[in-house]
């Protein structure tokens, strides 16, 4: 049953965006402008404490209520401030959602469904990439990992409050992930992982940060990580043989966490659960790796899942690209 549950509401999701897409623009007025983004090519899906949904397309963002049923659509030519949507993020404990663009521009939807545009990074300038990668809130602040370094949001004043230059010598580095297990934070690279102690007063400078030199392969690319009472997990990819590696941090040394991985390979924390994806499934783990939910991608035409979540009904939210 919750099977047929999750393909009910991929359907029902699917209708009521298409709905509401022909909804908005069929009656536009002479000279007017009528909207035509892909929202079915969904890149991420975050649920807020109200039960709200949204989901995340590559140039526009809607909402689906789960209590009512009813979908808005957000887009720059009606609240967004621009237009390429890379990732989005919710943090609980501030009530607001997180987005980032392209050209690394960020807005902020806050509990009271107010947009609060920050633009310093994107009319910062900066020597190479400024591409934001991933979003992680810790106590309040929201840590961006960048194609420069980290920087840090003060959500509560709505700006920027620091940036972290960790690479050798306080060189740019591009930062694919961060997690923090409330004593270290941790910084994913194309070269190796590096660590900090959080509350170190000079960790905005790159000799607070280490290489963590104790994996088996200390300058692989890791691509994403989550903590989970206290544990770091990561993803290692391995271009070799087109299968990403999931490990876990413990006894002071890295060891395999499940064994199912493939390419494409995803890890996030979610309602105290580790969710891991690839394209082609996602699940939920608890920290001794016993699986506790799966969903495969067979279970729907296409599948291409890009992010997800199970909500605490135990069904999953699914972001699919193709879908």
């Amino acid at each position: 049953m919750k099977k047929l549950l999750r393909l009910s509401t991929i359907f029902c999701f699917y209708t009521l965006i298409s709905s509401a897409v022909f909804a908005q623009s069929s009656n536009v007025s002479i000279g007017g402008w009528r909207e035509h983004p892909p929202y079915l090519k969904a890149i991420e899906v975050a649920e807020d404490n109200d039960g709200l949904v949204y989901c995340a397309g590559r140039f526009s963002l809607f909402t689906y209520s789960k209590s009512t049923g009813e979908v808005n659509i957000l887009s720059r030519l009606s609240v967004l401030s621009d237009r390429e949507i890379t990732t989005i993020r919710y943090d609980k404990l501030s009530g607001v959602l997180l987005i980032a663009y392209a050209n690394s521009n960020l807005d902020i939807i806050t509990a009271d469904k107010k947009i609060i545009n920050i633009p310093d990074i994107k009319i910062k300038n900066i020597i190479g990439g400024k591409g934001i990668n991933s979003i992680t809130f810790v106590n309040g602040l929201a840590y961006l990992s960048t194609e420069f370094g980290i920087v840090v949001i003060d959500i509560s004043r709505n700006e920027v409050k620091d940036t972290y230059y960790i690479g050798p010598n306080g060189v740019n580095i591009n930062v694919n992930d961060l997690a923090y297990d409330g004593t270290y934070l941790i910084a994913l690279s194309d070269n190796g992982i590096f660590r900090a102690s959080f509350n170190d007063p000079n960790i905005f400078n790159y000799t607070a940060w280490s290489k963590d030199t104790v994996m088996t392969e200390p300058n692989a690319r890791y691509t994403s990580a989550a903590s989970l009472n206290g544990k770091f997990y990561v993803v290692k990819t391995n271009p070799a043989d087109w299968k990403d590696s999931v490990l876990f941090f413990n006894n002071n040394q890295w060891i395999p966490f499940i064994l199912d991985d493939a390419e494409g390979g995803h890890i996030d924390e979610y309602g105290g659960f580790i969710i891991y994806r690839n394209k082609f499934k996602i699940a939920t783990y608890d920290e001794s790796a016993n699986r506790i939910q799966n969903m495969e991608g067979s279970s729907y035409a296409y599948s291409n899942i890009s992010n997800g979540f199970v909500s605490a009904d135990g069904n999953f939210w699914v972001a699919d690209i193709n879908n």
